[in-house]
């Protein structure tokens, strides 16, 4: 922890939550215009109303269903869409969004990282990238499955910082 704040401080602010909110970065779902919070087992119900007094955005819950987190099973790719497992999550939330919908067995692939019009995306996963290529997205395929064997993905490995 303390060595990746230190790296963080360079470039960006670091704020403290109460001691009462738990908030798991895998359950924190940036979009556009709005971010949803996953309620999980590593994140509660007090995140969500503690993250929306550091942003601009609407803050809003999204109870998922299984899974280690909410990125776990859903990522934003950026134009409205998202790539999700909606058996995973409480979908009504993400009703605004267009899906590109997969199944709980290629669930890995909803993990995936979306950097301009690229998509890395777990290596395997060519049913789902194809359907992100009738988006109008790249996608570059990736062996990650030693961080799968520990419920890991792209976003878990990822820490991408947007210049402000």
């Amino acid at each position: 922890g303390a060595s990746i704040h230190k790296e963080i401080k360079k470039y960006r602010t670091i704020k403290t939550l109460p001691p009462s909110v738990t908030l798991d970065g895998g359950d924190v779902l940036n979009t556009d215009e709005k971010i949803f919070v996953g309620i999980s087992e590593r994140t509660n119900m007090e995140a969500v109303n503690a993250l929306a007094k550091f942003t601009k955005k609407p803050v809003f819950p999204v109870e998922v269903l299984f899974g280690l987190h909410l990125k776990t099973s859903v990522t934003y790719l950026g134009n409205n869409i998202l790539v999700l497992d909606p058996s995973s999550l409480d979908t009504h939330p993400l009703r605004e969004f267009k899906w590109v919908e997969i199944s709980r067995p290629n669930r890995y692939a909803a993990n995936c990282l979306a950097i301009g019009d690229t998509v890395l995306m777990s290596k395997g996963s060519n049913e789902v990238a194809d359907k992100i290529h009738e988006e109008g997205f790249k996608t570059l395929s990736l062996d990650i499955s030693e961080f799968e064997k520990a419920d890991g993905g792209l976003t878990c490995l990822s820490i991408i910082l947007k210049q402000i």
